[in-house]
């Protein structure tokens, strides 16, 4: 026969465990600056975040829940990729600057995307920005999305 203290114990350990299991958090361990499609995160993300700009442009966040991380990606859809760049940024809201921030400069290609950032805490929100090159000038995208 068990005791009321075992079984206190067992009820509490069963609670922690369910807490935990309930708990957001990554259940694929990465890091920042690994990039996404070389990890398992590419297989539940979705876009989370996304805003047409100007000359036909595409800003995006991928989301992984399972990593809890995220990345930008750059799409033009102007036909001038040849020549010119693309770039996006990816950083926690709390630090546009801090050491978490991830960028990505592509030159001759119409998409680009950055390596991940994993979210520091579940109300912290990622944002991204964006520019592209036309004939050597750059476009800024504007203001940040985010999520």
């Amino acid at each position: 026969m068990r005791s009321a203290a075992v079984d206190a114990a067992v009820a509490a350990a069963l609670a922690d465990a369910e807490a935990a299991a309930a708990a957001p958090g990554p259940r694929i361990a990465v890091e920042n600056g690994m990039d996404p499609g070389l990890t398992e995160c590419v297989d539940d993300s979705r876009t989370s975040a996304a805003d047409s700009r100007v000359d036909n442009t595409l800003i995006e966040i991928r989301w992984s829940d399972a990593c809890q991380a995220g990345w930008g990606r750059i799409t033009r859809y102007d036909g001038l990729a040849m020549g010119n760049t693309v770039t996006i940024a990816i950083y926690p809201e709390t630090a546009p600057d801090g050491p978490d921030r991830q960028e990505a400069t592509e030159h001759d290609v119409q998409s680009a995307y950055t390596t991940l950032v994993v979210r520091p805490s579940s109300d912290t929100l990622l944002c991204a920005v964006g520019s592209f090159t036309v004939d050597g000038t750059r476009i800024d995208l504007g203001e940040p999305i985010c999520t």
